[in-house]
C-alpha cells in the first residue's frame, strides 16, 4: 500500500489522512442529497490480524478517524474490523465507512430533480462549481456561496 511505502521512506504514518478521506467520502454522500450526517460506522477489513500489530499505524488510523468524526460533527458509532485472510491481501487493509443521517425538513431532500449548473462566487473553478456535489455544498455552506448574479 502507498501509505506503508511512504512510512518506510519518511518514517511518518499517513493513515490519519487516509481515515479522514474515508469519512469525507461517506459524509459527502449524505450532504449531496441534503441530509445532515449524524453517525459514521467504520469497516476496516485487514488481510490478517497482524495488520493491527503495528501500533503506530493503528494509532494513526484511530486518531485520524476520530479527528474526522469531530470535524464533521458526527458520532463514531462503532463498526467492525474483520481479518479476511485470502480475501484481502496479507499486510493490506480495506477501509470503508457507512454514514447515517437525517433530512430535515424533508424539503431539503435533493435527488437531482432540482440540480443545475451554477457559478460559485468562491475561488472554485467553473467546472467544479457546476457539479452536483458543489451544488449541494452551496446549499448547506456556512460561507454563503450562492449563485453568481
Amino acid at each position: 500500500m502507498v501509505a506503508d511505502a511512504m512510512q518506510a521512506l519518511t518514517g511518518k504514518s499517513h493513515y490519519a489522512a487516509i481515515a479522514q478521506d474515508t469519512i469525507a467520502m461517506a459524509v459527502n454522500d449524505l450532504i449531496t442529497v441534503g441530509a445532515t450526517p449524524l453517525v459514521v460506522q467504520a469497516y476496516w477489513a485487514a488481510g490478517g490480524s497482524d495488520w493491527f500489530a503495528d501500533a503506530v499505524r493503528g494509532q494513526a488510523l484511530i486518531e485520524g478517524w476520530k479527528r474526522a468524526c469531530d470535524i464533521c460533527k458526527v458520532a463514531w458509532g462503532g463498526g467492525e474490523t474483520p481479518a479476511l485472510a485470502g480475501i484481502v491481501e496479507g499486510g493490506r487493509i480495506d477501509l470503508a465507512a457507512a454514514c447515517t443521517g437525517i433530512v430535515s425538513p424533508k424539503e431539503r431532500l435533493s435527488l437531482g430533480d432540482h440540480l443545475a449548473p451554477r457559478r460559485c462566487r468562491s475561488s472554485c473553478s467553473p467546472r467544479a462549481a457546476s457539479t452536483p456535489t458543489a451544488s449541494a455544498w452551496r446549499a448547506t455552506s456556512p460561507r454563503g456561496c450562492r449563485r453568481a448574479t
